[in-house]
């Protein structure tokens, strides 16, 4: 999952398939555990604020996870 935004002591978190990214999920910080991704083009989107599509999140997460193809949606 990738925290699409913050609201107060609450994430919000989408992974572009079960949880889009119109519908995060909320949980609070302190069930979650940070995994350093802040170096992907998506997440530098996520920050500048510019609009992230499900596609491009099921592209970054099967990257991450999986070290694989790149164009791999799904």
């Amino acid at each position: 999952f990738f925290v699409v935004d913050t609201e107060g002591e609450y994430l919000l978190l989408a992974d572009g398939s079960v949880r889009r990214v119109e519908r995060p999920k909320r949980k609070k910080r302190r069930h979650t555990q940070a995994v350093c991704a802040g170096d992907t083009r998506i997440a530098a989107k996520i920050r500048s604020g510019e609009k992230v599509t499900n596609s491009e999140l099921r592209r970054t997460l099967a990257q991450l996870g999986e070290g694989g193809d790149p164009d791999q949606e799904g």
